[in-house]
C-alpha cells in the first residue's frame, strides 16, 4: 500500500469515528479509534500530538500514524496481522469471506463489485478455499513486506 493510499484509508477510518464531521475528534471518540485500530496510545505517543483537550484534528491523526505506520511497517508482527484480521472478521468465524468482506467495505461506503471482492479474496486465499484465515493473511503480509525490502 502506497504512503498516499494508506492516507486514503486513515482519513476514512477517521471520519467514521468523527461524529459531528468537525474535523475533530473528541478524546472519546479518539479512544475508540484507537482501540478499534488495536494501537496502543503509548507507543504512539498521543500526548505528543494532542493539540488540546477536546481532541485531535483530522491533520494531526493522519501525521502521528503515518509516522508509526511507516517506521514499523517492516515489523509487522503475527499478533498484528491476528489483530487487522480480527477487524475484518465480522463473523467471528476466523475466516473472511466474501460476505464478510463485502459487508466491511460497504460500511464505509466503498462502492465495489462481487468481482472486485472475489479477486481480494482470492489475492489472499492461499489454500484456494474460497475464504481467508488467519495464517493465508500473515503468509500474504509476510511476502508482501519480503518484497518491499
Amino acid at each position: 500500500m502506497s504512503d498516499q493510499e494508506l492516507k486514503t484509508e486513515l482519513k476514512k477510518a477517521f471520519d467514521l469515528f468523527d461524529k459531528d464531521g468537525d474535523g475533530i475528534l473528541h478524546m472519546d471518540d479518539f479512544t475508540r479509534l484507537i482501540y478499534f485500530l488495536d494501537l496502543d496510545r503509548e507507543s504512539l505517543k498521543v500526548d505528543e500530538f494532542v493539540e488540546d483537550e477536546d481532541g485531535i484534528s483530522r491533520e494531526t491523526f493522519i501525521r502521528m500514524l503515518m509516522a508509526k505506520l511507516t517506521t514499523t511497517a517492516h515489523n509487522i508482527t503475527f499478533k498484528e496481522i491476528v489483530s487487522a484480521f480480527k477487524l475484518l472478521d465480522l463473523d467471528q468465524t476466523g475466516m473472511i469471506t466474501n460476505r464478510s468482506l463485502a459487508k466491511l467495505i460497504r460500511k464505509i461506503d466503498e462502492p465495489i463489485t462481487d468481482e472486485e471482492i472475489t479477486a481480494i479474496i482470492k489475492q489472499f486465499d492461499i489454500h484456494g478455499k474460497g475464504e481467508i484465515n488467519y495464517e493465508d493473511l500473515h503468509d500474504r503480509m509476510r511476502l508482501h513486506m519480503e518484497k518491499k525490502e
